[in-house]
This record gives C-alpha cells, sequence and structure tokens, in this order.
C-alpha cells in the first residue's frame, strides 16, 4: 500500500499553487480596495443621516464637509457664531467656555482608508470635480441641513479607488435632503445609483 507524497509531487502541487496565486492575486486586490471604498461611502452616507437627524433634533443647522488634508469627512452642529448667541454661521467655531452641546459641537468624523481619495472622474460631462456644488462657506462648499431636514443646496462629495471606480454621496432635492450613494459609469459618464433600471455596478 502507498504512504505519502513523493518529491515530483510535492513540488507540482506547490507549483500550481503558486500559479493559482499569481493568477488570483490581482482579483483579490480589486475586491479589497472596492470594499475600502463601499464601505467608507456607507460610513459618510450613515455620518451625513446623523447631521441631518442632528440638525432636526438640535432646531439648528447642521454641516458636512470633507477635509482633503487631513482626508476626513467631518460633521458638526451649528449652535451659533463666533460669539454665543450669534446667529448660526456654518463654521465650526464653539465658543470657550460654554456648556456642552450649548455651542458647536462635533458630530462624528471619518478617515479615509489609505486606498480611497477624494477625487473626481475626468469624464464626468459637469467637470465639478471632489465637491460638486453645495454652499460656498469661506473657502470651500459644505452640505448645511436645516432644522426641516431639507439641505440648503444639493450637491455631491466624491470618492475614488486606486483602480479608476468613483462613487459619490449625493444629496439631491433640497427639499427633502434625500442622500443617495451613486457610482461613475465610463460606459455612459453619468452617475448611478445600485441597481438602477436593474442594472448592478459594474467595476474596473
Amino acid at each position: 500500500m502507498r504512504q505519502g507524497f513523493t518529491l515530483v509531487e510535492l513540488l507540482v502541487v506547490m507549483a500550481l499553487i503558486a500559479i493559482i496565486s499569481t493568477l488570483s492575486a490581482p482579483s483579490f486586490l480589486r475586491l479589497v480596495h472596492r470594499s475600502k471604498l463601499t464601505g467608507i461611502a456607507g460610513q459618510s452616507e450613515s455620518l451625513m443621516r446623523l447631521a441631518r437627524q442632528y440638525s432636526i433634533r438640535y432646531n439648528t443647522p447642521a454641516v458636512v464637509r470633507i477635509d482633503t488634508a487631513s482626508e476626513e469627512i467631518i460633521a458638526f452642529v451649528d449652535i451659533d457664531g463666533v460669539n454665543a448667541g450669534d446667529p448660526s454661521d456654518w463654521i465650526f467655531n464653539p465658543v470657550a467656555g460654554r456648556p456642552a452641546r450649548s455651542t458647536d459641537f462635533e458630530v462624528a468624523r471619518y478617515r479615509l482608508p489609505n486606498t480611497v481619495d477624494f477625487d473626481s472622474p475626468a469624464a464626468d460631462p459637469y467637470g465639478h470635480g471632489v465637491v460638486s456644488y453645495f454652499t460656498p462657506v469661506a473657502a470651500e462648499n459644505v452640505a448645511v441641513f436645516r432644522p426641516n431636514g431639507s439641505v440648503v443646496d444639493a450637491g455631491a462629495f466624491r470618492l475614488a479607488d486606486k483602480f479608476g471606480n468613483y462613487l459619490e454621496l449625493r444629496v439631491d432635492p433640497p427639499i427633502s435632503g434625500r442622500i443617495q450613494v451613486r457610482k461613475f459609469s465610463d460606459v455612459d459618464s453619468q452617475w448611478h445609483v445600485r441597481n438602477e433600471s436593474g442594472k448592478p455596478w459594474k467595476w474596473n
């Protein structure tokens, strides 16, 4: 009765494993990148929904902005302006010495994974870049949610992985403040929600 394997058989098995690993590595890497992109997009969508809820709860504007330097998406509740009692100015400037949540306070922030960047496709026919519309405040454009659940101006923040896949967090129409994640299609150069018209997203 034969027991074990010969050296030749072991070498053949090891060679096959090496070949399979080499062929599957690129696909696995793309899957990891895709997972991180959809993951941070989902977290950011939740963050925007939370900001909208806080705006309704505290009856004051809530703002979502991106920081391209720190690669973060940040949400805060805008209680007042520079001084206590000043009207909201949509800028994060908490008044020193005020009790918690009686002045501007941060809701949450998420940092992008190292495989994801704020970026926009060159083929985008609208050519709006990383931030599409929203409300201009100081030197940036931000999403400003009102206490009635609407958003001041419609717009989108855009994310990308290293393989040319682009997702955007779109808030539109303004009156309802609806938040959606959409993917850019290389086929028609348009943005689509998942399974729009029964069609799943296609990935690079």
